[in-house]
């Protein structure tokens, strides 16, 4: 196993890892095991989830790994409240959070029926509390096509409500404003992940007034530099934003003329302090490997 995670390390193209998974396939359910996190279990289906594959062929830590173990840190901090993952996939963002937020209410959406039937399957595995569901949380309610391709041996493949050339195929799924969704919720959302492959911006708008209110933590997936002002001028001007590495614990506040860490596309955005950010960066349990932990101004 330690012989093929050192090849798979050495792999740089996606045909190259694509080679790879299907000379050694994922069957069944798989022991995820990322460093400083409770290990859980995920079914690797038919060799198809690509977040399994990817987790489990470069030994749990080549995977948004300072983002796991941030998501990891502040749902031990989200107790009491709700935790939302916008965009869930197979539910790893999902799965970490309610093993370890044991009383916080996870709520997981997604646009692909086959996304949310695999997130049902691994919150079975591990007798976790995930309430899923199939919607776009968008800014207007109604119904919204969405686009998408197929490939052998993945489960989804960038599915977005965005056009986009390689998507060639299309569907319909209900849409409905995450503020409207939360209307009848008493506890407060905490924690929130968004992961909408460029429709973030549209998300947020139908979730406003619920960030006014409680000001949760979130953690965006944006695709596109250009589009980062726009998303963070949606946020109430309290909240700065963070470029996170995944190659090493750090966090870069970005400002007018920051450029992002190369090749990241989450971002923490937090009401928090400075001061604050810099100890959630110190608490979360970054294997030994990696550099030293820094927040940059």
């Amino acid at each position: 196993m330690s012989d093929l995670i050192a090849e798979y390390r050495k792999l740089h193209t996606t045909a190259q890892k694509k080679q790879f998974w299907r000379q050694n396939p994922l069957h069944g359910e798989v022991e995820i095991r990322v460093p400083g996190l409770p290990p859980f279990k995920m079914w690797g289906g038919d060799n198809d989830d690509t977040v399994v594959k990817e987790l489990c062929w470069t030994g749990f830590t080549g995977w948004e790994l300072t983002s796991l173990m941030l998501w990891h840190e502040l749902a031990l901090q989200a107790r009491g409240g709700v935790v939302l993952d916008v965009g869930t996939y197979s539910g790893v963002y999902s799965l970490i959070a309610a093993r370890t937020c044991g009383d916080c209410e996870v709520y997981a959406f997604d646009i692909q029926g086959k996304c949310i039937e695999r997130v049902k399957r691994n919150a079975a595995l591990n007798g976790a509390n995930i309430s899923t569901h199939l919607v776009a949380c968008l800014d207007q309610p109604g119904e919204v096509d969405f686009y998408f391709y197929e490939e052998e041996d993945v489960l989804s493949s960038v599915a977005s409500v965005i056009p986009a050339k390689i998507n060639t195929q299309k569907s319909v799924v209900p849409a409905t404003p995450l503020d409207q969704l939360l209307a009848s919720q008493s506890r407060p959302v905490k924690l929130v992940k968004i992961d909408v492959e460029g429709a973030e911006q549209r998300t947020l708008k139908g979730f406003a007034r619920t960030i006014e209110r409680d000001r949760p933590e979130l953690i965006i997936e944006v695709n596109s530099p250009a589009a980062l002002g726009k998303v963070k001028r949606l946020l109430p001007a309290a909240y700065s934003c963070y470029s996170i590495n995944e190659l090493a614990p750090q966090l870069k506040k970005m400002t007018l003329f920051s450029r992002p860490f190369k090749g990241a596309r989450n971002y923490l955005f937090t009401a928090k302090s400075s001061s604050a950010v810099k100890a959630l960066l110190k608490q979360t349990k970054i294997p030994a490997q990696s550099t030293t932990s820094s927040l940059s101004a």
